[in-house]
């Protein structure tokens, strides 16, 4: 069972049968261990909303109900993402409500809003059934953003966005093996470590075009 940072250099180190530890440097251990983690994190969000095993193995990860407060630009308002931030799951936003025939002026509501795609925003604003409105409210991301477009977007209120609260997944810790130092440890438990290494493998063997590379992808294909 992988429970360190140093198990997983050593799995590492079994996979590619180099038993002595000088064969694969602690440094060049570590970049291919942390760009597997990347890489095994963003194979797992597509379908996240989906399997729950995907939702299990990132668990760790999610951070709920980071609050941000909202900046007025124009005809939209703008928050700031996290600098952790990896991938949004939800958003919702504190609107207080001015000129709307959707709600009761003077009241701050918590309300949800959908996502807009990038090449949505035009026709989004130019379609009477779509458009903004504070009972129909819109965000996006953009240069490291959020933008939140309520009906004052579109004229049909002065309504104001002043808080979100987002729902997202962070980017995982940097795994580090120091040799006789303080190392830092993966925040995953041991079969996603497991995982992790078995990844970091196939891209060593690939970039050093092993003949063993496509055995080991066999021999990972038969685990599963």
């Amino acid at each position: 069972m992988i429970t360190t940072v140093e198990g997983m250099y050593r799995y590492f180190l079994q996979l590619i049968n180099k038993e002595q530890t000088h064969t694969i440097n602690p440094a060049t251990f570590n970049f291919l261990i942390n760009t597997s983690n990347i890489d095994w994190v963003k194979s797992k969000l597509p379908m996240n909303e989906f399997n729950q095993v995907f939702i299990d193995d990132l668990q760790v990860l999610l951070v709920d109900g980071d609050i941000s407060e909202g900046i007025d630009v124009a005809d939209d308002f703008i928050f700031d993402i996290p600098e952790d931030y990896m991938h949004g799951i939800n958003a919702l936003f504190d609107v207080e409500i001015i000129n709307s025939n959707c709600y009761s002026d003077g009241i701050k509501y918590k309300l949800s809003a959908i996502l807009m795609k990038s090449d949505e925003k035009t026709v989004i604003k130019n379609s009477y059934y779509r458009q903004p409105k504070d009972s129909r409210l819109y965000y996006r991301y953009a240069n490291n953003k959020i933008r939140l477009f309520t009906g004052k977007y579109s004229d049909t209120s002065e309504s104001v966005g002043k808080k979100m609260y987002l729902d997202y997944y962070k980017l995982p810790r940097k795994i580090e093996y120091v040799f006789e130092g303080i190392s830092t440890n993966s925040e995953f438990g041991p079969l996603q470590q497991q995982e992790i290494v078995e990844r970091a493998v196939q891209m060593f063997l690939e970039k050093n075009r092993d003949p063993r590379y496509q055995s080991f992808l066999n021999e990972q294909a038969q685990k599963r």
